[in-house]
């Protein structure tokens, strides 16, 4: 396995680990590599948490246009990349 310089970007947040395990699911089925990263601040402010999402869906630069295209149009919402966060490995 080749190791990868870049960080993996967030393509979408979900708040409930359902719909996130489905869109990782179907990206995963098409050969992507997925990661999640759980925002910290949810033990702080769990009703605000909810509200904005706390689990990012993340994957490689690379993939991320062809993610967020395969995202679209499902009940999955596709949110901008952040590129100040990163996940742990």
């Amino acid at each position: 396995m080749d190791e990868k310089q870049e960080k993996p970007v967030t393509v979408a947040v979900y708040s409930d680990e359902y719909e996130l395990a489905l869109a990782k699911g179907m990206l995963e089925s098409a050969g992507i590599e997925c990661f999640v990263l759980e925002r910290g601040f949810v033990q702080l402010d769990w009703l605000d948490a909810m509200n904005r999402g706390h689990l990012q869906l993340q994957v490689w630069p690379e993939e991320a246009a062809i993610a967020k295209e395969m995202l679209r149009g499902t009940p999955y919402e596709v949110t901008e990349e952040k590129d100040d966060e990163e996940t742990p490995h």
